[in-house]
């Protein structure tokens, strides 16, 4: 494992043989931005998958003038894996809370990784579904407060 790498604190790639972790960095590009950045809208089509190396973000669904917070990343974390992935579509917003640094992950890089290291594809699937879970058990939470504007 590539000592330093600013990867190799993310769990998913952890463990990854140094060619693909070198191939990946190689490959991304770094985005410096400030409070308040939108990094993608919800049903917006996407390619890239956000690695958050420093400051914080937030993902997020609007409902009329209200927005939802699904979750609140803090690096190292990754975050927008739907757009790299079937339709590509992004589920959520995710704007940055504070000054950040993200790295980009194209989708063609993550295919290149998924050949290279088969098992993330394993950590993949673990993570969307971790993230499906908690998002549910929130929206359950709102249902049973009975707040009017979760019905349909």
């Amino acid at each position: 494992m590539l000592e330093g790498s600013p990867l190799s604190g993310i769990e998913l790639f952890k463990h990854l043989p140094d060619a693909c972790l070198e191939a990946l960095e190689k490959d991304s590009d770094i985005l410096n931005c400030c409070a308040g950045h939108l990094f993608f809208q919800a049903e917006q089509t996407g390619s890239v998958l956000f690695v958050l190396e420093k400051g914080s973000v937030r993902t997020f669904r609007t409902y009329g003038e209200r927005k939802l917070t699904i979750a609140v990343f803090q690096p190292p974390a990754i975050f927008g894996v739907m757009g790299c992935f079937g339709q590509g579509k992004y589920l959520s917003s995710a704007e940055a809370l504070q000054a950040s640094r993200v790295r980009l992950v194209s989708r063609e890089s993550i295919i290149a990784l998924l050949e290279c290291a088969p098992r993330v594809t394993h950590k993949l699937v673990d993570l969307m579904s971790e993230r499906s879970f908690h998002f549910l058990h929130g929206v359950e939470t709102l249902a049973r407060r009975g707040d009017p504007s979760l019905c349909l």
